[in-house]
């Protein structure tokens, strides 16, 4: 991609014109949980209402997970994770 710009007009050529409109639509209407400058903006209620309900994690084991690459590798950034924080928490007690 070497313009961007371009490839998003191309983009946008493609699409017809109700299928822009209900997009146009559906953007205006959700105004408010994506811009923090919209009146009444509830953008960061969401942000934080997200991040209430995602679980906490160590930055290792954020890194961790960010370059697994599979589902096996997943799994076992998790495992060994785990084995280290009960190492830690038997050191601490």
């Amino acid at each position: 991609m070497d313009d961007p710009v371009n490839s998003v007009k191309q983009l946008i050529s493609k699409v017809s014109d109700e299928r822009l409109l209900q997009l146009q639509q559906l953007s205006i209407y959700y105004t408010t949980d994506i811009d923090w400058t919209a009146h009444h903006s509830r953008v960061l209620e969401n942000l934080l209402l997200e991040s209430y309900y995602l679980p906490c994690r160590s930055f290792e084991e954020s890194v961790c997970l960010m370059n697994s690459a599979s589902s096996v590798a997943t799994s076992l950034c998790i495992e060994n994770l785990k084995t280290e924080n009960e190492a830690k928490k038997n050191i601490c007690s």
